[in-house]
């Protein structure tokens, strides 16, 4: 029996089809050595690691992409979410408390945005974490357009990533998580719950080279913790909630129409880059979780990117 489940990141209600693989077949031990190798190729998780953040890269230059940086946080969150997985045997982007991966980072401090791929195997053979294993991981996410979407993101600089295997009688689980993320600037840290009325501060500044664009505000019911189970039955994406709001940071960037919050007061400088809004919590946010959304264009990109994503928790 060998289960693989692997799953992926859709931004802001963006539909890119099924990204669920399942194979359920039998398979020789040739076969077996081949995808996932023995103890002749086993290798350390920083190792695994490593190579994968090669990988990763090998396939980026040839896409004229900027290779990806080590980030510690990013591994550890991929590590404690990997961790989950294998421990409750379940696949998803959500955690059992009701997290995807955008609030999870921001819950451990990162301000910046954050695309994840994933997989699950369940084998009922011995498992080890090697070399043909990483090398199988990567080639399921080269041969997945929507894996590979989020691999080739335009805007990310550093990647973290995380492998942990467990057993459980004859069945041997691996989960393989990966952080993608996008440092383009240095924002403010929003507090994780506001009340109405509060005032409201998000400041920053823009990487050399990045152009201003506009924030973003997307509003969602609050986070309800999920079983193994429930996590499972999941779709193997999710998305993030659509705008409801937009702040310009550029004049060129709307022509007016733009909706924004009632009271909302923005500025940019004095320095090159720099940005800020203020605002009042409105009574219609109560008992939301609100997405902050920050656009901008990373350098030589004619496409306006997110490059950073917190959430705050509204009480009413």
């Amino acid at each position: 029996m060998i289960r693989l489940l692997f799953s992926l990141l859709v931004l802001l209600a963006l539909s890119v089809g099924p990204g669920f693989a399942r194979e359920d077949q039998l398979l020789t031990q040739t076969e077996l050595l081949a995808l996932y190798g023995d103890s002749s190729d086993e290798i350390s998780e920083d190792q695994a690691n490593e190579l994968l953040r090669e990988l990763c890269n090998d396939a980026r230059r040839e896409a004229g992409l900027q290779e990806l940086g080590q980030l510690d946080l990013a591994a550890y969150m991929a590590r404690r979410h990997a961790r989950e997985m294998v421990r409750l045997r379940y696949s998803s982007h959500y955690d059992t408390d009701g997290l995807n991966p955008v609030e999870r980072y921001n819950r451990l401090g990162g301000t910046d945005y954050v695309q994840e791929n994933l997989i699950l195997l369940e084998i009922n053979r011995p498992l080890l974490l090697t070399e043909r294993l990483v090398r199988t991981f990567h080639r399921e996410y080269m041969d997945s357009p929507q894996h590979l979407r989020t691999m080739l993101s335009p805007q990310a600089t550093h990647m973290g990533s995380a492998f942990e295997l467990a057993h459980e009688g004859e069945i041997y689980t691996m989960a393989a998580v990966s952080e993608f993320i996008c440092e383009r600037g240095d924002y403010s840290r929003l507090p994780q719950q506001l009340q109405v009325g509060d005032s409201l501060l998000l400041s920053g500044q823009f990487a050399h080279g990045v152009e201003a664009g506009y924030i973003g505000i997307g509003l969602h019911d609050q986070p309800q913790p999920l079983d193994p189970a429930q996590l499972n039955a999941l779709p193997p994406f999710y998305t993030l909630p659509q705008e409801s709001f937009q702040i310009p940071l550029h004049e060129d960037v709307f022509d007016g129409q733009a909706r924004q919050p009632d009271g909302v007061v923005a500025s940019r400088g004095p320095g090159q880059g720099r940005f800020r809004i203020e605002l009042e919590v409105p009574a219609q946010w109560a008992g939301q979780t609100v997405f902050f959304y920050v656009f901008a264009y990373p350098p030589g990109d004619v496409e306006m990117r997110c490059v950073s994503c917190q959430t705050l928790i509204v009480n009413g």
